[in-house]
């Protein structure tokens, strides 16, 4: 600990990156809220039984702290009914586990635990409504008071008195929040207009062009988004959520449990959303990517239209939000009394949960997973996808040209599947890359059998084919979340720094701390278990809640679109750092669970709604070689300080990101490559050092490129040339220009 006598005593954030001028509310609960039963008490029953509202001295004590705190700073607060607010009171016995803190007070989630007999204290308001934006003790931490200015008089986050009474803000608490939040004149500045409605409890929130961090309250929200890519979000809230995002690339997330209205306007867009009694989708205009969570307590009649627009959107929708031991049956085909309707997406996806589900697709295409429990899915007019996953599955195939999926993580077991209504002269099966080994026929059905796989899968009403014929109707389709084998190995040393994308293995070190970023292109990148051992960062493109996360034994795969990554899970933890903020990635022992952040990832898909941890650490520098061995044909995306390994038999594509320092070995003098580069031709400066090409630009990528008779292509923003060795005349070549050659410290311009 370090004694100091500024706001770092009392506050453990940057305060480079504080978070300026806020809105929150607040509310007295008049019963036990949802946080009081997630709290670590023994016999949390007997606990919630204590509940108490706060008197009428406490609550006006309590405004009058609000008072202080919002006057002494950009913080605005605003009371709303029982079951809102961002932060809550309730008074409760603490005596009842040793498990509880030794003081008047503590808060845990959204409500602050006062003990009773000690609600008309003054300072335990204004102390906990100190932690509840932000502040710690001043005696805990890596800086803190000293002991003679450790009291109330300095601030309200001291155990100590000293000479006050505690009922106004310290000396310390008010240069403290004014340098976080600002001052009092500046309530609202982060907004370009907003509104409160006391008495429907709705805040309307405007945004201003550009794009910015729009953040809802646990009320009724209205947000109004500017210009530009915005990142909205409404959680932890009852209320109702009406949400204009505006054009640009907009980010939203909401977890509201009323009514939702969006329309995310131009843009390609990502959205979040529960399905509430009412939830009203526009996607608008551009290519966008929206998630619906629908819960087992969706009664008949509420409303979910869902209405993808202009662009290429698509749509996922997770089943879930029940205690695990109920099953649904929902069905994409709407109809009279269902209140679903969806149209406009190109892409339909709906997830079951572990249960016995029943899952219907509408006339327009679906991809069904049923995954765990004996599910049944049935296909409609259009070209849908039937995967059963785990147990014992009926799967009906529609009036398209329907795909039948073997359908579980590793393919290895299917139980006793029963296919019906199959047409041999349109639909397919995928075995991830298996064919059939076995056929029998009995009662008028084909039992077919796969090699090394548990499993039967009886095709109903369908004989007369032999084994050969029925594989002919097999895709040959690799398993999704294995991908096709590597087209790149990658092999790097501690500290190493760089880009990888396409269908690769990452070997890395047991010892050092390597930052990987993860490039937006098709494929799967599988980190080796190296990557379990703490430190290491995998950086993404794209917020969080783009993302699904699904659990494979001890490793966790993310994807986001066609682009996966696989990573091993350890108890020291990963960093996983999304353009919404840092997530760890980390095994917890105690109860053998994989977690993001404070996401628990099971083995069924999920986006990652946990919470940011902060902005991550920056970028390592590179500087640290590492070596891509390249397979033949392969296609990968580096970035970083390489040599690429390529082969004599086959053409490989590297694309190559800004800044990368590669140098290629002698097979790529061979001919038939492709090297893909950023930027364009005339921004690039070359010199031919003996048999290799010098490559440079203004943006720090430096590559090293033997040079051949056959010719290479380098493909540039504006077209490709080709780098040649023209043997008759004894010079280099890129396309019509000449690579004079000169000392490797003087790079030359592209000369003709």
């Amino acid at each position: 600990m370090v004694e100091v006598t500024d706001v770092r005593a009392i506050y453990g954030g940057s305060l480079d990156d504080t978070p300026g001028p806020t809105i929150i509310t607040y509310s007295f609960d008049d019963q036990a809220s949802f946080d009081a039963g997630n709290t670590p008490f023994q016999g949390p029953d007997e606990f919630l039984e204590t509940f108490q509202e706060v008197s009428a001295a406490g609550k006006a004590l309590a405004r009058e702290a609000f008072r202080q705190w919002g006057e002494a700073s950009g913080l605005v607060f605003l009371e709303v009914p029982a079951g809102m607010g961002d932060v809550r009171f309730g008074v409760f016995d603490l005596s009842l586990s040793d498990r509880l803190p030794d003081s008047g007070a503590f808060a845990a989630g959204q409500t602050i635990y006062i003990r009773e007999g000690l609600d008309d204290w003054p300072h335990l308001y204004l102390h906990e409504i100190g932690h509840a934006v932000g502040l710690k003790h001043s005696f805990e931490g890596d800086y803190v008071l000293p002991e003679e200015l450790d009291n109330w008089e300095v601030t309200q986050m001291s155990y100590n008195a000293g000479d006050t009474d505690g009922t106004t803000l310290g000396t310390l608490d008010l240069e403290a929040i004014a340098l976080i939040y600002g001052t009092d004149a500046e309530d609202g500045a982060h907004l370009a207009d907003w509104d409160w409605d006391a008495a429907t409890s709705t805040l309307t929130q405007v945004g201003f062009d550009g794009g910015q961090i729009l953040t809802g309250v646990d009320a009724n929200n209205i947000i109004v988004g500017g210009d530009g890519s915005d990142n909205i979000r409404i959680e932890q809230t009852i209320g109702n959520a009406e949400v204009e995002a505006g054009a640009g690339d907009d980010y939203v997330i909401l977890a509201n449990e009323g009514t939702s209205s969006v329309a995310l306007g131009a843009g390609n867009d990502v959205l979040v959303v529960g399905a509430g009694e009412r939830t009203v989708v526009d996607a608008g205009s551009g290519d966008d990517e929206v998630s619906v969570l629908v819960s087992l307590d969706r009664q008949d009649g509420d409303v979910l239209t869902l209405e993808g627009g202009e662009g290429t959107d698509s749509l996922i929708i997770f089943l879930g939000g029940n205690d695990g031991s109920a099953a649904f049956i929902f069905s994409l085909a709407g109809g009279a009394g269902s209140g679903l309707s969806i149209s406009g997406f190109e892409s339909v996806t709906l997830d079951g949960t572990g249960n016995a589900d029943r899952l219907t697709a509408g006339a327009s295409g679906a991809t069904l997973n049923g995954y765990a429990g004996n599910d049944r899915l049935t296909g409609g007019a259009g070209d849908d996808v039937l995967s059963g996953g785990f147990g014992d599955d009926l799967l009906t195939t529609g009036g398209g040209a329907d795909l039948v999926e073997l359908g579980t993580p590793d393919g290895l077991e299917f139980g006793t599947d029963r296919v019906a209504d199959f047409d041999a002269l349109l639909d397919r099966f995928d075995l991830g890359g298996r064919q059939f080994s076995g056929v029998t026929q009995a009662n008028g059905n084909s039992l077919l059998t796969v090699a090394g796989v548990t499993g039967t899968m009886i095709v109903e009403g369908l004989t007369g084919l032999d084994l050969a014929a029925w594989n002919e109707l097999v895709i040959g389709a690799v398993d999704p979340r294995e991908g096709p084998d590597p087209s790149y190995v990658l092999s790097i040393r501690d500290g190493f720094s760089g880009t990888v994308g396409g269908n690769g293995t990452v070997f890395g070190t047991n010892v050092g701390a390597e930052d990987i970023r993860i490039a937006d292109m098709p494929g799967i990148v599988r980190l080796d278990p190296s990557f379990n051992q703490g430190g290491d960062v995998v950086r993404l493109g794209g917020n969080a809640a783009e993302y699904v996360a699904v659990r494979d034994g001890s490793s966790v795969i993310l994807e986001h679109g066609e682009t996966s990554v696989r990573i091993p899970v350890g108890p020291e933890g990963l960093g996983l750092v999304f353009a919404d903020g840092m997530r760890t990635l980390v095994y917890d022992a105690d109860d053998q669970a994989v977690r993001i952040g404070d996401q628990e990832i099971g083995e069924f898909g999920a986006p990652v709604f946990a919470q940011s941890e902060g902005a991550g650490p920056a970028i390592a520098d590179g500087g640290v070689n590492g070596q891509a061995a390249m397979t033949s044909g392969g296609v990968a995306y580096l970035g970083g300080d390489l040599t690429v390994v390529g082969t004599r038999a086959g053409a490989e594509t590297l694309f190559v990101e800004e800044g990368a320092q590669l140098t290629f070995d002698a097979t790529f003098n061979e001919g038939g490559d492709r090297i893909s580069l950023t930027g364009e031709f005339a921004e690039y400066q070359a010199l031919r050092s003996g048999s290799s090409l010098i490559l440079t630009a203004g943006d720090g990528t430096r590559l090293s490129i033997p040079v051949g008779v056959a010719g290479l292509e380098l493909q540039f923003e504006d077209g490709s040339q080709t780098l040649y060795f023209d043997q008759s005349l004894g010079l280099v070549f890129i396309g019509n220009y000449l690579v004079e050659e000169a000392d490797v410290a003087a790079v030359s311009p592209l000369v003709v």
